[in-house]
This record gives structure tokens, C-alpha cells and sequence, in this order.
């Protein structure tokens, strides 16, 4: 087996290590991209005031973000000399900070990238990442999840100039966060580390990184429900995220996420539950045939189909669709790059079969 493994972020991890920002912002404008309830909380004036010298300008953004308006940001900024750009919340906030980095990089616009396949610039302005939620673990991936409302696709940004400069994992910046939110966010840590275990690009590195995010998540996502102030299982549930994060930069993601993005436009299921609540169908269709990535423990496996029968995933669904509405988007749910990275054909059969344990 031949394999490679490439991340280029450089990761400081630790409470309070976001008060480090100010050595690594360069001199000169900077943009801070953010969140309503960032602003709302004084976080983000607080990041703000630690690079005092720095000329800041801020733009806060929505959840799963839209091409268009992006693109209307990015035209908005284009002539302000932005030099760094600091990305402070969760994973679509993240995700814009990738998007308008490359747009302000030159002339690149997200509808040239996406809807007309113009290749991203080379290079992006320098990006520093803050995650405020323990999910997506977009801080070390190369790709941005954009959302073209205009035409109802689900688009990816992707290529090795999306990586970030730099990420600061602060889990005082997760330790407000609800419990749907915390479990949501837990969700998608899980749905990229067990994609990880049956996905046809997995690598050693891969698969040893994925099992070590599950046991983490296993020990620190129930706890927190009981337990939201913890400190300990907030910075456990940073780490799984970081290090389920690393795991798809090098073999992105597979059948759960494929299935979840109709989903997601269809009836605003949050991601993280959207990606999530297919994977004990899935897991049971791979253990059935046997074919678990070489070395995955199947013992942790049982612990973690345990943890999310706990959770009672169905009814969170039932809150945003029926079944049968569910059922009517199977036609939209193989997503090429995702589905094609399982280790079954993801044929209308088994997407059926799943749906029905799952919904």
C-alpha cells in the first residue's frame, strides 16, 4: 500500500491560548470573521483588543454560508489591503474565513470557483483560525463547505491553498456553548472518525488519528451533558475534533455525509446531526460484510453505536422532517467525491435500507 499524509497547520492548543494572538497577526488591516453570538458575547471584541495596533475590520456571517453573499462581502472588502484574515466561531464561520481569504487573495470570485470551475488562487491571505465550537475541525482541513442557495447545491471548496495558517484551540471558547449545540458539533467528530474506518482512502495515519478521536469523544461528549463547564472534556472534545479534523484532510469523508446534505438544504438539519444520524445503519451494513478498515476496533466500535443509540437520534430528526419526507430526497443523496469513498456500492437499495433503521 502506497500513502501519503500532508497538513501544514501549525496548532497551539491549550486554555487561554488565544491571548497568543497578537504575535502572529501581521502588521496592517486585518479582517475578523465571525459570528452574531460572538459579537453579542463581547468575544469578539475581546480578540480584537488583543492586537490593539492592528487596523481591524469586522464582517459577521450566518450559518452554512451562502456563495452569493460571500461573494457581495468579498467584492465589499476587495480594495480595504486586508493582509490576514482571523476566522473566530464555528465551522461555517470557519469556512467563510477560508472562502474570503482566497477571494481577497486577487480578482477570485466563489461563483468563478464553484459554478464555472476556475481554479482557487495558488495562494490565500495568511488565515488564523479560532474554533469556538468542537466539531467540523475545519482549523486543519483544505476545504470550505459552501452552500449555493441560488441554485440549492451543496458546493465544496477545495485544494491545499484552503489550509490554514495557524489554529489557536481555546476550550474557554467552547465552555458556553448548549448542550444541543455541544452534541451536534460531538456529532460530526464522530461521522468524520468512523468515515475514516470505512472509507476506501483511509491510511494508517488516518485510521490511528480516528481511533484516538472516538476514545475521546466516548469519555467527554456524554459527560458533558451533566457537566457543560468542564474544562477537561471541553479541551477532550477540541482535541477529538482536531485530530477527526486531520483525518479527513487526507481522506475526506464518505457515505454519511453524502446521504446528510439534502438533508441540511431540504429542512435545516444542523450538520452535525445530519452527517450523524445514518452511522449506526452504516456501521451495522459494514459489519455485516466484514469490512472495517484492517486493525479498527470493533470493541470501540460497540461502545460508540452504544453512545449514539443513547442519544435517540430519530427523534432529534423528527424535530426538523418525517420519515417520509426523509425518504423522498433519497434521488439527491450520492454526492460524487463522498459517496464513491465508501467500501459498498452506494446503491438505492442500501440507501433505502439505511434510511429505514434510521429515521
Amino acid at each position: 500500500m502506497m500513502w501519503q499524509h500532508f497538513n501544514p497547520v501549525r496548532v497551539f492548543v491549550g486554555p487561554g491560548v488565544r491571548r497568543r494572538l497578537g504575535e502572529f497577526v501581521e502588521r496592517g488591516p486585518a479582517l475578523l470573521v465571525t459570528s452574531p453570538g460572538m459579537v453579542r458575547r463581547g468575544t469578539a471584541a475581546e480578540v480584537t483588543a488583543l492586537c490593539p495596533k492592528i487596523d481591524w475590520t469586522m464582517r459577521t456571517v450566518a450559518p452554512n454560508p451562502d456563495l452569493d453573499a460571500l461573494d457581495s462581502m468579498a467584492a465589499e472588502l476587495r480594495d480595504m489591503g486586508i493582509r490576514t484574515v482571523v476566522a473566530l466561531g464555528g465551522g461555517s464561520t470557519l469556512d467563510s474565513g477560508k472562502a474570503l481569504a482566497a477571494c481577497l487573495a486577487g480578482q477570485t470570485t466563489l461563483a468563478a470557483c464553484l459554478r464555472e470551475q476556475v481554479a482557487l488562487p495558488q495562494t490565500i491571505l495568511p488565515l488564523i483560525c479560532l474554533p469556538s465550537t468542537s466539531g467540523t475541525g475545519a482549523e486543519v482541513t483544505p476545504f470550505a463547505t459552501i452552500w449555493d442557495n441560488a441554485q440549492g447545491k451543496k458546493r465544496s471548496l477545495a485544494g491545499d491553498s484552503l489550509f490554514p495558517q495557524m489554529a489557536l484551540l481555546d476550550p474557554e471558547l467552547t465552555q458556553s456553548l448548549p448542550w444541543t449545540t455541544t452534541l451536534y458539533c460531538g456529532l460530526d467528530v464522530v461521522s468524520h472518525a468512523l468515515e475514516s474506518l470505512w472509507n476506501k482512502h483511509c491510511t494508517p495515519a488516518s485510521a490511528a488519528l480516528a481511533d484516538k478521536a472516538l476514545r475521546l469523544t466516548l469519555a467527554a461528549l456524554p459527560a458533558l451533558e451533566h457537566e457543560p463547564g468542564s474544562l477537561v472534556h471541553r479541551q477532550n472534545m477540541q482535541t477529538a475534533s482536531l485530530l477527526a479534523g486531520l483525518v479527513i484532510s487526507q481522506n475526506r469523508t464518505a457515505l454519511a455525509h453524502s446521504m446528510s446534505y439534502p438533508f441540511t438544504l431540504a429542512f435545516g438539519v444542523p450538520h452535525g446531526l445530519a452527517c450523524s444520524f445514518t452511522l449506526d445503519a452504516i456501521a451495522e451494513r459494514v459489519s455485516i460484510a466484514g469490512l472495517w478498515v484492517a486493525g479498527t476496533d470493533l470493541n470501540l466500535v460497540h461502545d460508540i453505536r452504544s453512545m449514539l443509540a443513547g442519544f435517540d437520534l430519530p427523534s432529534h430528526m423528527r424535530r426538523f422532517c418525517a420519515p417520509e419526507q426523509g425518504v423522498s430526497l433519497l434521488p439527491e443523496m450520492i454526492t460524487a467525491g463522498r459517496a464513491d469513498n465508501f467500501v459498498l456500492d452506494a446503491d438505492e437499495g442500501l440507501l433505502q435500507l439505511i434510511l429505514q433503521k434510521s429515521l
